[in-house]
């Protein structure tokens, strides 16, 4: 692993940015501590590299701060937008709701990206990753998860440690420590640095409390985490760690302990843990990361590899530790034998070889818990044959994009374990799931709502499907009980839609980045109104009146996504608010919920008819709703048409409400679907809903532009060819990229973004999404945006095929909302190969008129494994400079040959550099060799 820059600004291995291949520094470079051209080489030859080539680092060390190879530590792997390994809450705590997410701002070298997704309570860790709330419909504690770096497959990997309404979080396996983080889940407040609280004994002589001395032998990495509980109470002890960074001290009184330590190395994490007991003296507890033993659970499919774990410790309190994150990194535990304290281990695998954008067709959710003893041989095997099969249906929310489905999984004691894996939607996965533990999902994306299920019990044997993400997107997609229901309290109305945006499925939804405008009239006079509120957020109004009618009005906007489907979403209630018959609390509100059969994994309609399905309901459960009416539009609602509804009525109150369909053709011509349904009970209400875009129409995608707004000037990585790490060190191994852009508008801009994509706009090879842009106003109508992505192309791309010119695509929406405009062809960008090419020629001196030999092998990163490969049939030129001048001439041509040799013989006429120059070709970048000095006598 490396830090720092090379000390010219080259990339490593002396390719320069852009995919220049210079020949390294020369004695009018500031950097050059060599000899001069007039001055012979000492040995008379050079060899290039993947990492240094001929620069070197000034002080030939770290140069501070956190390194792209320090980024691949943490990160393990690609937005992709993202989810990640995560741990569900125990009961009585709650997701965190105070903050304001961090506007990604571009640091000093080296950068590092913001995750590409904040929500309201999140918080940036040290790593960059981000810790948030997430939904957990059903469950009986809320969650939280971690959300990747942008364009990382997988966040870093963490300790943890939760107890009580506090979750601590701690990076592990880096060079170097960072504090920790810990997420107060009550209040929803974070603090990062210091240690957890605990129970702190004060020093004393008789009687103890007794010094302790806590000691991880063998540790290999900064940062372990060190803790200690009293094993008849359970109580917390707070272990100071000593400042050699594997060892801790406490103060503890006469009694049995347990100790347990946590750290994670460059190769595996450590989850070590001892019994102890302290009678009448101080002494030193040893924990052994050598006797440790590797956990998994296997499969007898010899094609699946580990793309995620959550190991942990679940202590009789209820507290758990252990360590989440990570892109299938090995974890060894301690054997032991104590009684009430369970080793969990929940782990996903996909296929050897896929990445974010080579999807796995298959998935394994497997969990294993040993209870009270953690045997010599931590390990379990399950036979496929055994596991509970389903075949999971994940669309796409209009674009092509990377996912994250995360599957959380139920455990003793009302807590669970979250592991996630990136998908290309849309997507068709067949998951095989350990049966008897319940099990829902997660698919969330840059490009649409967060979706949850339901929680479910898989059968071993059993095959069913499912479908995630069906349009239409909107309100009365939520089948689950709300947490925090409408109501009226008196003459206190309050108003909330905690589920205001689910799939058609009726799969609850998050959506990040929505707000809502909220009006309240009473016989056409203004009661209250707000605009730009956050979405779901409980709005609290005092009626002038009850009895009498009221009309609703609800406009929920998605502004800062490139979402395809429902950008905006009106409902209008018409209500009697606290009428006769009324119950307490009681505030009688109808749904309709939508939901569109026949139409593709891209919820877009072809030439066969499609069939709108409408249920209507009422909030009180007492009376009937039925749909009476619905209508569709294909250009946003400018012109309505009609449609049939047929079905039978289901007048039986609580019977899940009334059912009508429609079917119809949609026109080859039209991009989008809109949908205006309306509803009525029996006691008065009505509801009318318009989901505008709720799906897509045969015609392809193609650029939009409404209003006055511009984007402009987006450039990646400024201009210059973008050569991304293969593991650690090969291309651009300190590198995190930007991408630049100029939105004009008088008003601002409200919300914009870009993504690189490769191939058909509406149909990609492969996708990479940025960070949530940071915009700078730079004048009364002009901000500049900056979005980063960082990119390791055997994790995340995976195919050389994928080498090459990619597109970047650009959205803007303006401040007042009335101008939008998307680009799919906004910029572009050349995505190569990292490149190898040696050089090499004849020892010491060679007499003039004779013929010497010069050689040299080039070679590629291959994406799919990441090793160097042989780069046949490639043209090379050969170079030379005479001592004492500045330029170089081309003498010659060469085509390697089939293990990438170079080869040819020069006749010998004075001193001089010689020097092989490939260009760029075939998605591979350009490299010039080191130079080879001929001394002529």
């Amino acid at each position: 692993m490396r830090y720092g820059r090379i000390r010219d600004g080259r990339t490593p291995g002396g390719q320069a940015p852009g995919g220049q291949a210079p020949d390294g520094p020369t004695q009018d470079d500031p950097t050059w501590d060599g000899p001069t051209p007039d001055e012979p080489t000492p040995d008379g030859q050079a060899q290039g590299g993947w990492t240094q080539g001929g620069c070197r680092q000034r002080d030939g060390g770290p140069r501070g701060g956190r390194g792209r190879a320090a980024v691949r530590a943490a990160a393990g792997g690609a937005l992709a937008v993202a989810l990640a390994a995560s741990l569900l809450l125990a009961p009585g705590a709650a997701p965190a709701t105070a903050g304001t997410p961090v506007k990604p701002v571009k640091p000093v070298a080296p950068v590092l990206p913001v995750a590409p997704v904040a929500r309201a309570g999140s918080a940036v860790l040290p790593t960059g990753d981000r810790v948030e709330p997430a939904a957990a419909p059903g469950a009986a504690a809320p969650a939280v998860r971690l959300v990747p770096l942008a364009g990382q497959e997988q966040p870093g990997r963490y300790a943890y440690t939760q107890r009580g309404g506090e979750l601590t979080l701690r990076p592990a396996g880096l060079p170097r420590a960072l504090p920790a983080t810990t997420v107060n889940t009550t209040t929803g407040s974070t603090t990062t640095g210091g240690t957890p609280t605990g129970n702190a004994a004060g020093r004393g002589a008789r009687g103890g409390p007794f010094k302790v001395g806590v000691v991880l032998t063998g540790a290999t990495a900064n940062g372990p985490v060190v803790q200690v509980w009293n094993r008849t109470t359970w109580a917390y002890h707070e272990v100071t760690v000593g400042t050699r960074g594997a060892d801790g001290t406490v103060w503890l009184p006469p009694g049995d302990y347990l100790a347990v330590g946590m750290y994670g190395g460059p190769a595996a994490d450590h989850l070590l843990a001892r019994a102890f007991t302290v009678r009448d003296r101080a002494l030193t507890v040893a924990m052994d990361a050598r006797a440790a033993r590797e956990t998994a659970v296997t499969t007898d499919d010899s094609t699946a590899r580990r793309a995620g774990a959550a190991v942990s410790l679940r202590l009789p309190n209820g507290e758990v530790v252990g360590f989440m994150g990570g892109r299938g990194q090995r974890v060894l535990v301690t054997p032991f034998t104590l009684k009430g304290i369970s080793l969990r281990v929940h782990e996903v695998q996909v296929k050897k070889g896929t990445t974010a954008n080579v999807p796995s067709p298959y998935r394994y959710e497997l969990v294993k818990e040993f209870r009270d003893t953690v045997p010599a041989t931590p390990r379990a095997t399950v036979r496929t044959a055994g596991l509970a099969r389903t075949v999971l249906t994940l669309r796409s929310p209009g674009l092509d994009t990377i996912g994250w489905l995360s599957s959380s999984r139920d455990l003793r004691g009302n807590t669970s374990s979250t592991v996630a894996t990136p998908v290309r939607l849309p997507a068709r996965v067949t998951e095989y799931a350990t049966p008897g533990i319940a099990v829902r999902h997660t698919l969330d994306s840059p490009d649409g709502p967060a979706l949850t299920t339901g929680r479910r019990l898989p059968a071993a044997g059993g095959s069913t499907g499912h479908v995630l993400g069906a349009a239409p997107f909107g309100a009365g997609a939520c089948a689950l009980p709300q947490s925090e229901p409408s109501e009226l309290r008196g003459t206190r109305l309050t108003f909330a839609e905690p589920c205001a945006y689910g799939d058609g499925y009726g799969h609850q939804g998050l959506d990040r980045d929505a707000t809502e405008d909220l009006e309240l009239t009473s016989r056409g006079a203004l009661v209250a109104r707000e605009r730009g509120r956050a979405l779901g957020a409980p709005w609290s109004v005092t009626l002038k009146e009850t009895g009498v009618p009221h009309t609703l009005y609800q406009t929920v906007r998605h502004t800062d996504s490139p979402r395809r489907y429902t950008r905006t979403q009106h409902s209008v209630w018409t209500f009697v608010p606290g009428g006769p018959g009324a119950r307490p609390g009681e505030l009688p509100l109808s749904d309709v919920r939508m939901r569109v059969s026949g139409l593709s994994d891209r919820n877009t309609a072809g030439s066969a008819p499609v069939t709108v399905h409408l249920t209507a309901s009422s909030r009180t459960g007492r009376v009937t709703a039925t749909p009476t009416s619905l209508e569709y539009s294909t250009d946003d609602g400018g012109t309505w048409h009609p449609l049939r509804l047929s079905g039978t009525a289901d007048l039986t109150p609580g019977s899940g409400g009334d059912r009508r369909s429609a079917r119809f053709t949609v026109p080859s011509g039209a991009r989008y679907v809109s949908l205006r349904a309306r509803a009525a009970a029996a006691d008065g209400t009505t509801l009318t809903r318009t989901l505008l875009r709720a799906f897509g129409g045969p015609a392809p995608l193609a650029d939009e532009q409404a209003g006055g707004i511009k984007v402009s000037h987006v450039t990646v990585n400024g201009s210059r060819t973008v050569v991304p790490a293969v593991g650690e060190g090969f291309g651009d191994a300190d590198r995190v990229y930007d991408v630049t852009y100029t939105v004009t508008h008088p008003t601002g801009v409200a919300g914009s973004g870009v993504r690189l994509y490769r191939g058909a706009f509406d149909r990609p090879d492969a996708v990479l999404p940025t960070s949530t842009p940071h915009c700078a106003r730079k004048s009364a109508d002009t901000s500049v945006c900056t979005a980063y992505f960082s990119l390791d192309a055997r994790t995340e791309l995976g195919r050389n095929a994928f080498a090459g010119e990619w597109r970047a695509a650009a959205y803007a929406r303006s401040a007042g909302g009335t101008s939008l405009t998307s680009r799919s062809r906004a910029g572009t960008v050349q995505i190569l190969r990292a490149t190898k090419l040696t050089s090499d020629g004849p020892d010491g001196k060679v007499s003039a008129g004779r013929s010497f030999t010069l050689t040299g092998t080039a070679r590629a990163a291959d994406w799919a494994t990441g090793l160097p490969v042989a780069l046949p049939g490639r043209s090379a030129r050969l170079e030379f400079r005479a001592r004492g001048e500045r330029e170089y001439l081309t003498v010659g041509r060469v085509t390697t040959d089939s293990r990438g040799g170079l080869r040819i013989s020069q006749r010998a006429t004075r001193d001089g550099y010689w020097r092989w120059v490939l260009p760029v070709a075939s998605g591979t970048a350009a490299r010039t060799s080191p130079r080879v000095f001929v001394d002529v006598r």
